[in-house]
Parts: structure tokens; C-alpha cells; sequence
């Protein structure tokens, strides 16, 4: 497990990388005090630097690292690294290369490709769409989705994964700066966005920003999130794409009355 850059809340956006093995993961929980812990990664080659907000998608041994902010302003340029070698390059974009931006969602379709969605952009939030297919040290980017009659508000800090050929989209927070929690759905073949309307016997989940989204065995599985400034949530919530129904297996107990 990788972690590179982030924000201190005194010092700004970071640029060091971090690693631990999953098994030193069970180990800290089996011993906390002795278990393997972190350690620094050196890296070489072109380095992002300082930066937080970004996203990053797994290509076997390559990671891509795409968007963020460093001191100031949105980070133009988007990155590979080497797991195998430790070394950051620039990687070559082609096609509709999507506007620098923070807070958005990124999410692997396959082996080569990505879909991004959302995020704060120029000093506003947006909905824009792309598709990224990574040939060699060149990523094609394709904006879609534009003609949809239908689509989700503009928002960052939301959540999204794939599963299968649609992508699902969650949460977030609008222009407003208003919490969300619809889930949408993007067909990656017919380019068309749906909202999901949950099942009458579904979790009704609380609106938040800054959560997490994975798949694990066909589900997918939402962790925390900020509520308001002052209300972060623990609560683990599981979608089950066949019902169309959310639960909370942990954590909060949701939204009063649900």
C-alpha cells in the first residue's frame, strides 16, 4: 500500500511517499506496538512534488496520479510511478484533455482505461466526464456523456466506482456547498446517465462529502464522510447492485427517523 502527498493542516500539500505491506497491516493489528510500520519510498525521476486532493489509478505496476493542488492553484500535469523501479515521470496526454481540477473521482474500468468524473475546477465544482485509455507513457483522454438527458449535478468530493459497465457515482457536494446523497448510475456504452431510485426497503444514507467507495465480492462499500464541519461520519455502508438497497453494517445509525 502506497501513500503519496496529502495536506497537513499546518505545513500545506506534502510530496513525500509512504509504504507498508498488507501483511505488515495485520501485523500492527496484532501488535501494535511491535508490528512492521511505514516506511519512506525514494523516489527519483521527474517528481510531482507537493500535492494533495489528487486521485490515482492502478495499470499493474504503474500507478497514474491525476489532478490535485499543490500551494495554490490546480496541478496541471499528471504522473506516472514506477512501483517496480521507485521513479515518477510525466506521462504524455492526448484527445480532450480534461481542465486541471481537485476533489474529483476516478475509477479503473479495465486494465487500460479510467473514467474521471467531477470536481472543483477554475474555482467551481462541474460535472464533466472522461475516459482516459493509457497506451505505452500516453494516456487518450474522451470527454462523454455530454448528450445524456439526464445528469448528475455539479459536485466534488463524491465517490464513484465501476462495476461491470456502468459506472456508479455517489455524494459529494454542489456549488451550494450543499452535502448530497443521490447515486447515479453512467452507462459506459450508451453514454447515459440515470439516477438509481433506491428500493422502498433500502438504508437511506445520510448526504456527506470526502467518503470513501471500493468493490469487494460484486458490492459497493461506502466508508465515513463529512456530514457538516462539525459531524463526520464512522458508518459503513454496503450497496448491492442486484436490489438496488443500501445497508449500514456499521457505525452510524443514519439519518434521524431512517
Amino acid at each position: 500500500m502506497y501513500i503519496h502527498g496529502g495536506r497537513d493542516i499546518k505545513e500545506g500539500p506534502m510530496g513525500n511517499m509512504w509504504k507498508m505491506s498488507i501483511g505488515g497491516v495485520h501485523e500492527l493489528m496484532d501488535d501494535p506496538e511491535n508490528g512492521v510500520c511505514w516506511e519512506t519510498v525514494n523516489c527519483k525521476g521527474t517528481i510531482p512534488g507537493k500535492i494533495s486532493h489528487h486521485k490515482a489509478a492502478v495499470f499493474g505496476l504503474s500507478v497514474i496520479v491525476f489532478g490535485g493542488i499543490d500551494c495554490l492553484d490546480n496541478f496541471e500535469d499528471t504522473f506516472e510511478f514506477n512501483s517496480q523501479t521507485n521513479t515518477w515521470s510525466k506521462i504524455k496526454q492526448s484527445g480532450d484533455i480534461p481542465k486541471p481540477c481537485d476533489d474529483l473521482s476516478i475509477s479503473q474500468i479495465d486494465d487500460s482505461s479510467l473514467l474521471i468524473f467531477g470536481g472543483f475546477c477554475s474555482g467551481s465544482r462541474v460535472n464533466s466526464c472522461y475516459i482516459a485509455t493509457k497506451t505505452g507513457s500516453t494516456l487518450e483522454w474522451k470527454e462523454v456523456g455530454q448528450n445524456s438527458p439526464d445528469k448528475p449535478c455539479v459536485r466534488a468530493s463524491h465517490s464513484s466506482v465501476v462495476h461491470g459497465r456502468k459506472c456508479y457515482i455517489f455524494g459529494g457536494q454542489d456549488d451550494e456547498n450543499n452535502k448530497l446523497n443521490d447515486l447515479w448510475e453512467f452507462d459506459l456504452d450508451t453514454e447515459i446517465f440515470s439516477q438509481i431510485e433506491l428500493s422502498p426497503n433500502s438504508y437511506q444514507p445520510m448526504a456527506r462529502s470526502g467518503h470513501s467507495a471500493n468493490l469487494y465480492n460484486g458490492k459497493m462499500y461506502i466508508f465515513g464522510g463529512i456530514f457538516e464541519i462539525t459531524k463526520e461520519l464512522s458508518e459503513l455502508l454496503v450497496y448491492d447492485f442486484d436490489t438496488q438497497s443500501f445497508e449500514c453494517i456499521a457505525g452510524e445509525s443514519g439519518e434521524p427517523g431512517a
